[in-house]
């Protein structure tokens, strides 16, 4: 019995989110960040609408056992401004991914985004995590899968663009958004 709440108390700690060992004030500007990098299609908007609106964007953080980076996810939900101050809401059903260094102050886009940095995510994480590559279970970060994007990472440029990137559907691919102007 004793060892079965050890276990439970280790493995607790050990999924428990990074987010808790930084400060609010950092954790909320990570996540307000972590929000400016979806804004593909805004609009227009005054200073206030924006920051508003991007404020409402939902993003949390993701549990993990990585001591250095924390992970968040971003859900797409965007208001469309027009000029006429009327409202398009822009929803897919898509999620953006990024990892952030917290040694570093540095973010890598993961998954959703045209362009991600996953040799400079895994380059990173082999420097600032003890044997990250040491038997990888897939179970690193709640929904990310690491396999995935460390095979992505391991692969050729060709066979890179051969393959493609799958383990995140792109958020600007996914459907194309047309707003029409009265």
């Amino acid at each position: 019995m004793k060892k079965l709440i050890t276990l439970l108390f280790i493995t607790t700690i050990i999924f428990t989110t990074n987010a808790q060992n930084l400060s609010s004030k950092d954790s909320t500007a990570i996540l307000f960040k972590s929000k400016l990098f979806t804004v593909s299609e805004y609009g227009i908007g005054d200073e206030k609408q924006i920051i508003e609106d991007i404020e409402n964007q939902k993003a949390v953080f993701l549990k993990t056992f990585y001591e250095n980076f924390v992970f968040v996810k971003v859900d797409f939900s965007q208001q469309y401004r027009k000029l006429n101050q009327s409202i398009s809401t822009l929803n897919r059903d898509c999620s953006y991914y990024l990892a952030f260094s917290i040694l570093d102050s540095r973010f890598y886009k993961l998954g959703g985004f045209d362009t991600i940095d996953i040799d400079d995510f895994f380059n990173d994480l082999k420097l600032r995590e003890k044997g990250v590559f040491n038997g990888i279970s897939g179970e690193e970060v709640d929904e990310i899968d690491i396999y995935c994007l460390y095979d992505y990472f391991e692969w050729s440029k060709k066979k890179r663009k051969k393959k493609g990137f799958s383990c995140f559907k792109n958020c600007n691919k996914l459907t194309k958004t047309q707003i029409i102007l009265n």
